[in-house]
C-alpha cells in the first residue's frame, strides 16, 4: 500500500490493509518514518502487515522534516507531492488503473479492482484511445 502521505488517507488504507491481513494476506504498507510512530498501534495483524518507513526527498519549498500533509500548510501540498514522486525509483505505483487491461490482455481474464484514488487519477485512468482502448 502507497497512500498519499496524509492522515486522512493513510488511516483508511491502513482499516484496508487490516481487513486484507484478517484473510490471510502479507501486505508491505510504506509510509513516512515519523507516521509508523503515530500508526502502529492501529496494525492488527504485524505477523502480516509490514511497515516500510519511506524516507522523504528533498524539494525545494517543502519544509525540513515535513514528512505527511499534517505537517505543511495547504498551499505547500504541492512539494510534498513532488517529494513522493521523486519515490518512483523506489515505489512501482499509479498501476490500478491498468490491472484490468492487464488481466485481460496478458493472461486472458477478467479483474475488478477497487480503486481508492483521487478523482483526477482515476479520470486519467479512463482515458481512452480512438479504439476505446485505454490509454496505457
Amino acid at each position: 500500500m502507497y497512500p498519499w502521505f496524509a492522515f486522512g488517507h493513510m488511516t483508511p488504507y491502513l482499516h484496508l490493509t487490516n481487513k486484507l491481513a484478517e484473510k490471510g494476506n502479507r501486505i508491505t504498507f510504506l509510509l513516512p518514518k515519523k507516521a509508523q510512530k503515530l500508526l502502529e498501534h492501529l496494525n492488527l495483524f504485524p505477523q502480516y502487515i509490514v511497515f516500510h518507513p519511506h524516507t522523504i526527498p528533498h524539494v525545494d519549498g517543502l519544509p525540513p522534516g515535513a514528512q505527511t500533509a499534517s505537517d505543511i500548510t495547504v498551499s505547500l501540498g504541492k512539494f510534498l507531492t513532488q517529494a513522493m514522486d521523486l519515490t518512483r525509483d523506489q515505489v512501482f505505483f499509479d498501476f490500478a488503473c491498468l490491472l484490468p487491461y492487464l488481466a485481460d490482455q496478458v493472461l486472458n481474464m477478467r479483474l475488478l479492482t477497487v480503486e481508492l484514488e483521487v478523482a483526477d487519477l482515476r479520470l486519467k485512468c479512463n482515458e481512452k484511445n480512438q479504439d476505446g482502448s485505454l490509454k496505457i
